[in-house]
């Protein structure tokens, strides 16, 4: 599949994969019995990690979709990213009416900053 895009060097770089082994054989299995353990610390669930972590994502969105050359695609990737804030919108809403507004509240900030981090010009997240 060509290897890892070196210039995603934080987030992406599985979908990139994913969509580089799709390009060379269309079969993409799917095992839903396999599971993944991630280990999370208490660091990487503060609100100022979570904000990193989704201005990178959509800033290497955007370095992925760039580096496959198709400026259609970045249209494409704007308007998805933009109508899935908008969704979260009302996501936050169902939320708040049944007393779970804090998980509303991550969703539309994981949307923004996604969306944010997409159109920046650069991120710089270590």
């Amino acid at each position: 599949a060509g290897g890892f895009n070196n210039e995603l060097t934080f987030r992406s770089d599985d979908k990139y994969i994913f969509f580089q082994v799709k390009k060379l054989s269309g079969h993409i299995y799917y095992l839903p019995q396999a599971l993944v353990y991630h280990h999370i610390d208490n660091h990487r669930l503060t609100y100022e990690n979570f904000k990193r972590l989704y201005l990178k994502t959509g800033n290497e969105e955007k370095i992925r979709i760039r580096s496959e050359g198709n400026s259609m695609g970045m249209v494409k990737k704007f308007v998805e990213l933009f109508i899935k804030f908008g969704a979260s919108l009302l996501l936050y809403f169902k939320f708040l009416i049944a007393n779970k507004e804090i998980k509303g509240r991550y969703i539309v900030f994981s949307q923004w900053f996604t969306l944010k981090g997409f159109i920046m010009k650069q991120v710089f997240v270590r």
